[in-house]
This record gives structure tokens, sequence and C-alpha cells, in this order.
């Protein structure tokens, strides 16, 4: 019996000990991680917007885009001159062939797309990972939407750009998120 009492009192000190150091490590790695992610969205958006200055996040209506997309952010961008020069829209498509894709948006206050940044995807190594080079996403710059047609009986578009060949689901899951980003702006 002073055996398990023992044991049970050495495990107790270990994990008390270890939740203690886990908790302290949180502590310092929070705000740098923190400032690393914020960094890395101020990237993206200078990416897709390269004209702005400054950003601005607006509000959102609840539920805004549809079942196939999602839009999380709507960043105003400023010029240095003050004028507006287009708006940083984040969509994420729910139509990836392994799930969700996240983006960025860069689109002008006519409705064409001035720039996109992959920011977050799962797909399959080679193919739909392709998405995130510059060859693939400067396809996109210069669309408006009427370079789109939208089925949403089919939960699909369609555009003039080229799928990535063998990755058709993701270049499509790409188009819808683009397409809503579009849409947002023209509103």
């Amino acid at each position: 019996m002073n055996n398990i009492v023992k044991n049970t009192l050495i495990l107790t000190v270990i994990t008390l000990v270890s939740g203690l150091l886990l908790g302290a490590v949180y502590q310092v790695t929070k705000d740098p991680i923190e400032a690393r992610a914020e960094q890395t969205k101020q990237e993206a958006y200078s990416a897709v917007l390269s004209e702005a200055k400054s950003f601005e996040e607006l509000s959102l209506p609840e539920g805004t885009g549809d079942e196939m997309n999602t839009v999380t952010a709507l960043i105003k961008g400023t010029r240095d001159d003050g004028s507006d020069a287009g708006y940083v829209v984040l969509v994420t498509s729910h139509m990836g062939y392994g799930g969700d894709i996240s983006m960025a948006v860069g689109v002008d206050e006519e409705g064409t797309v001035k720039g996109l940044e992959i920011l977050d995807l799962s797909e399959t190594p080679g193919l739909g990972m392709r998405s995130t080079e510059e060859e693939f996403r400067s396809r996109f710059v210069g669309l408006d939407s009427s370079a789109f047609t939208v089925n949403p009986g089919e939960n699909a578009y369609t555009s003039e750009v080229d799928a990535i060949s063998g990755a058709t689901i993701t270049t499509k899951a790409v188009m819808g998120a683009v397409y809503t980003a579009i849409a947002q702006v023209e509103g």
C-alpha cells in the first residue's frame, strides 16, 4: 500500500511540473506567434493589393458567401494619398480535394482581380499543391466577374482559366473562391 501512495505522489509531482512548464512555454511563445501571424497576413495583403499602403478591416454581414465558399474578412486598402486602392477578400473554399482552401484575393473597385495568395490548403503534393505556384495564381490577375460562369445547381464554377492538369477539383475550388471574392466587392 505504501508503494502505491509513493508512486502516486511521484506521478502527481511530475504531472504538475510538466503542466507548469507547458504553461510557461505557452506564455513565452504566445505573443511572438501572434505577431508572426499578423505579419504574414499583412504580407499577403500587400502581395495581392500592391498599390495599398494601409489596410482596414471592414465588418461583414453574418453568413457572407455561399455553401461552397465563405468570406471570412473584407479589408479595405488605401494608397499613400488616401485614395482607395481596392479590397483584400479573405475567402475559404470548402470544395478542395483535400479540404478547405483559404486564400487572400485582391480586387480593385471595378471588380478586377489584382492578386491571389493561397494562405492554407491540404491538397495532393505535385498536383493540387501547384495552386500555390505563381504560374497558376497569376492566371487570375486581370479577371472580373464576366470571366466566370456560375452553375449553382452543379456546385461548380467555370472560367477561362486553364486548370492544373490532374487537379481539376482544386482549380474549380480556387475559381469559386475568386468569383465569391469578386462578388463580395461588387456586392
